[in-house]
């Protein structure tokens, strides 16, 4: 049987509480020999469920220590989504194990952190990839398989906060054009608009607005293609990280990860210098 273990800053979060019944249903599905069979949180949730409350409702039992998780699992999960200066971390003694890791979004704080997290995975020869669900919806199949990428113009629109959701829609367009040149934005509280300047007249735009659902639009100069995201992205990354952990082939590049990372830091920074261009 493989063993899968899940770490988190403190367990009682989205992911971390919704994740388990997700696996247990692919599992059966697929009549999969694994089960998620221990999990560790750092703290317990401020004005939230204990880890021990955690544990009881999701019957996943607790490992004494990030070690104990790391030795007895064959292939571990770090989520702390809202904690990404953590991750580093929380994956550690995996990647030192040669363990496959799955992190989650936000991969890392920055591109330099990140790339000192690949490192660590290849010269331990552990297979690790990170992704936001959003690459996963079959609206970006296409995308994911190489067609598109001589885009002219991508759109992508998605719900409000920066901190929260941007990261989805930079790796919806990194999926589609790939890392950019420069960005610059423009925006209030209630939303904004960043451009994206591949170089060679393709540009990316990202849109967020409150409620806005998450879309994408893309032109190569003879139409136009307009997808709106499904409600299965999530489950959809689940087969892709039950795949990974089976076979230790990452779906997603590491280099890909890296470059929505920088589009993130100069995105953000970009917010902070409105309308003048940020290189990325």
């Amino acid at each position: 049987m493989l063993k899968i273990g899940m770490v988190d800053h403190y367990l009682d979060e989205w992911h971390a509480t919704h994740y388990p019944d997700l696996l247990r249903a692919e599992f059966a599905a697929q009549k999969l020999d694994m089960e998620l069979s221990m999990a560790y949180g750092f703290i317990d949730k401020p004005d939230g469920m204990t880890s021990a409350e955690w544990s009881r409702q999701q019957k996943v039992p607790l490992a004494s220590s990030l070690e104990e998780l790391s030795e007895k699992c064959d292939a571990v999960m770090v989520m702390a989504p809202s904690f990404p200066e953590k991750h580093l971390e929380y994956a550690s003694p995996a990647l030192k194990a040669g363990k496959p890791v799955y992190i989650d979004k936000i991969f890392a704080p920055d591109e330099a952190e990140g790339k000192k997290i690949f490192d660590l995975a290849k010269a331990h020869g552990a297979p690790l990839f990170s992704s936001s669900a959003l690459r996963f919806d079959a609206a970006m199949d296409d995308y994911r398989a190489g067609k598109g990428s001589g885009a002219a113009w991508t759109f992508t629109c998605g719900p409000n906060s920066f901190e929260i959701y941007a990261i989805h829609q930079m790796e919806m367009l990194q999926t589609v054009m790939g890392r950019p040149e420069r960005v610059k934005a423009i925006g209030n509280e209630g939303g904004r608009t960043l451009l994206f300047d591949y170089g060679g007249g393709r540009f990316g735009q990202m849109t967020q607005m409150n409620s806005l659902p998450f879309q994408i639009s893309g032109s190569d100069g003879g139409g136009c293609r307009w997808q709106k995201m499904g409600d299965d992205f999530f489950i959809r990354l689940v087969r892709a990280i039950i795949r990974f952990f089976r076979t230790g082939e990452a779906p997603v590049p590491p280099r890909d990860t890296l470059d929505a990372l920088a589009m993130l830091t100069a995105g953000a920074e970009a917010m902070k210098k409105q309308d003048t261009w940020i290189d990325v």
